[in-house]
């Protein structure tokens, strides 16, 4: 799961003048949120910082999550063949017959290092549960959070809140 501490940048990144191989980021939103905060552990020495942006971590991928969040209306789209989709299925049972193998938790990787992360969204979040927020707090390395009204990905000041705390950790 953890690569070795031997691996470094890729010699490519290290050999491009016009990028700084120390000041890379992951920044994700949704579902890319749940791959960056895995990135933050699993490739904690190669990233400066990350950024869960709304995205699951443990309870959303439960399935008593997933039965709630069924409907969720803030989806653009059929969000439960979305979902499926991620494991090859098709229906709502597809998902929810494998989706606990995302949980974060299960994998143990929130019991890791991770490279400085935080966490936001949208405390009425229907599509992904802004418990994980909480959850995520409790395990591993320190993180910082910060929960905005509204539902997934939060509403207000969340881009600059974002911007401003990769901005100090990428200076």
């Amino acid at each position: 799961m953890c690569l070795s501490s031997t691996w470094r940048r890729p010699s490519w990144l290290r050999e491009r003048k016009d990028l700084d191989a120390d000041r890379v980021a992951a920044l994700g939103l949704s579902f890319g949120g749940y791959w960056a905060m895995k990135l933050a552990h699993t490739h904690r020495e190669q990233l400066a910082a990350a950024v869960n942006w709304g995205g699951g971590v443990h309870l959303t991928f439960q399935p008593e999550w997933q039965e709630r969040s069924r409907d969720a209306s803030s989806y653009l789209m059929d969000l439960m063949p979305a979902r499926a989709r991620i494991f090859g299925g098709s229906t709502f049972e597809d998902y929810v017959d494998r989706c606990s193998e995302l949980s974060l938790l299960d994998q143990g990787v929130l019991a890791i290092p991770c490279c400085p992360l935080l966490l936001v969204n949208g405390k009425d979040d229907q599509q992904n549960a802004s418990a994980d927020l909480c959850l995520a707090l409790e395990h591993g390395s320190p993180k910082t959070a910060r929960m905005f009204p509204g539902g997934h990905m939060g509403e207000g000041p969340v881009l600059p809140t974002v911007l401003d705390w990769l901005t100090e950790r990428l200076s």
